[in-house]
């Protein structure tokens, strides 16, 4: 069964994200969590207070790599 579906590889309907970044950047992109030490501007005041429904108690960088390492560190373990 081919592609019927002009805008997407993976033969959906709609027009999906990864079609958009293989096209813009002509391969695959992922994305790479890293911890840059900041905080969640929704729990921080700068927008809001208390959080929001998305992170845990620990806050949004769950998966992201070890605070104490530098960028450049994260990146190379990711």
């Amino acid at each position: 069964m081919g592609n019927h579906f002009q805008y997407a590889f993976e033969n959906k309907r709609y027009h999906t994200w990864n079609y958009h970044l293989k096209n813009k950047f002509g391969q695959k992109i992922f994305k790479v969590a890293l911890d840059g030490g900041f905080d969640c501007p929704n729990r921080d005041g700068t927008v809001a207070h208390g959080g929001c429904t998305f992170c845990s108690a620990a806050g949004s960088g769950d998966f992201a790599g070890n605070r104490a390492d530098s960028i450049a560190v994260q990146f190379k373990r990711n």
